[in-house]
């Protein structure tokens, strides 16, 4: 009779135990794991604004953004298993960008391929709009490339007065104290009007979210 009663009371303390660890999952937990997997599917992509320009008091202006193309390749294609695509990758790339050799192409890609790099690699860090655009289609269809639009700071004065305005690089490792969005957006103000102004003048960032299946 008391092993009966043993017996049931762990039978009951069990499904007791099993029922409040459902509960839990289900209720409590619910709206941990839908977060979780909004994570999962669900990514956040920068889009980065266009550097703001600047006029001189007649609103003519002295410093613009030219439009214009990055063009990037998969990573890990230096690999010797792989390096045949990356070969045939970058001949069709000078191909179509006459202006651009297959070897510097390489050159470049190697350099910036890593095995700890998950990113595409850049290849031409920038080809001004109308280079570009007649190919856009058929380069922006090739399977391990990738193709953004970006912009270039211009000088329409070229020189003059650059000792007052400044102008405009990448943020590097000497630029301290920057916020997190200016490392995003990559540029920054190095001197003049240009770093005087940077943060007004870059504007914020925007984000494109999409799903990932």
């Amino acid at each position: 009779m008391m092993r009966l009663k043993i017996l049931t009371t762990l039978f009951v303390v069990t499904w007791v135990v099993l029922i409040g660890r459902v509960y839990f999952i289900t209720i409590k937990s619910n709206e941990q794991y839908e977060k979780l997997a909004e994570n999962n599917t669900i990514k956040k992509e920068p889009i980065i604004p266009v550097r703001g320009i600047i006029y001189d008091r007649n609103n003519e202006p002295l410093a613009v953004n030219k439009l214009g193309f990055v063009v990037e390749v998969k990573p890990h294609l230096s690999y010797r298993s792989k390096e045949k695509i990356l070969d045939e990758t970058l001949r069709f790339v000078a191909s179509q960008l006459k202006e651009f050799e297959f070897e510097d192409l390489k050159k470049r890609y190697k350099k910036l391929d890593s095995p700890y790099n998950y990113e595409n690699v850049e290849v031409i860090p920038f080809i001004p709009y109308e280079n570009f655009i007649n190919h856009y289609t058929k380069m922006s269809l090739h399977e391990f490339l990738n193709i953004k639009p970006t912009a270039l700071r211009h000088y329409p004065n070229g020189n003059v007065a650059s000792h007052v305005l400044g102008y405009v690089s990448k943020a590097d490792k000497y630029d301290r104290d920057i916020p997190q969005e200016t490392r995003i957006i990559g540029t920054i103000g190095k001197a003049g009007l240009e770093k005087y102004y940077n943060e007004e003048l870059e504007g914020e960032l925007g984000y494109r979210e999409y799903q990932v299946t």
